[in-house]
């Protein structure tokens, strides 16, 4: 009876030290891979949707960048990109928009901002005077003010701002020549505004050319960043709206 005893004391013994020895084993295993550490990326917070504005003077995009201050470590906290697309009919920038809309119902807070880079094709909005993308490199809570054209001309200047501050000068992400292009489009001035083509990375139409003269850019940001592996991270993403530009505004 007693050598039972002592045979059923040391088989626990024995299986506790091997539970204890598959718990420290499983534990090394998700360490090494990565997954000690989860960072959360806040969004930015859009303060006004910009949708089918009559007014033109009113055709700005407003928005905070989210609070990551308390990001840091093995992740690299990039900043908050702006990603435009440029389209030749309303129809086509509102169906992008809904499509966009329902990725951001996804329990993967990411899955927006992958397909808008990945499958709708939008580009980073660049800045003319730094070639840092994301240019908007602030971590704490930060307003954010874009026009990206004028005003008939007049008016507050294209621009974005920083807490009230004009910082940069909002660019297309295409280049001819070492010029950069705005958005101030125009057969007038094809050396910086030209009309958007076709072939333009940073354009969606069906045909050649736009008869209209009317085109629609449709603009969203997220918060990015990349873990120790570099790996891209992305924040929910947020709709800052969608305005029309008129070449006949600024033909001569």
């Amino acid at each position: 009876m007693g050598n039972f005893c002592r045979r059923q004391f040391l088989d626990l013994i024995i299986c506790f030290f091997l539970f204890c020895f598959t718990c420290l084993t499983c534990l090394n295993c998700l360490t090494s891979c990565g997954l000690e550490t989860l960072y959360y990326l806040e969004p930015p917070a859009s303060s006004r949707e910009v949708l089918d504005n009559d007014d033109r003077n009113l055709d700005y995009f407003a928005f905070s960048t989210g609070d990551n201050s308390d990001v840091g470590g093995d992740f690299r906290f990039q900043g908050t990109g702006v990603y435009y697309k440029i389209f030749a009919s309303k129809s086509d920038a509102t169906s992008s928009y809904s499509s966009i809309s329902s990725s951001n119902s996804s329990s993967d807070v990411s899955a927006a901002a992958n397909y808008i880079i990945n499958s709708r094709k939008y580009v980073p909005l660049l800045a003319a005077e730094t070639t840092n993308n994301p240019f908007i490199t602030d971590q704490d809570r930060t307003a954010v003010t874009i026009r990206l054209n004028r005003y008939d001309n007049a008016g507050e200047p294209n621009g974005v701002y920083i807490d009230g501050t004009r910082r940069f000068t909002p660019i297309r992400n295409v280049a001819s020549g070492g010029r950069n292009f705005g958005f101030e489009f125009t057969n007038d001035d094809n050396d910086h505004n030209p009309v958007p083509r076709s072939t333009d990375t940073d354009v969606s139409m069906s045909g050649s050319s736009n008869s209209s003269g009317e085109w629609y850019v449709d603009v969203w940001a997220f918060t990015m960043g990349k873990d120790a592996s570099y790996s891209p991270s992305y924040s929910k993403a947020i709709h800052l709206g969608c305005i029309k530009i008129e070449e006949s505004e600024y033909n001569k």
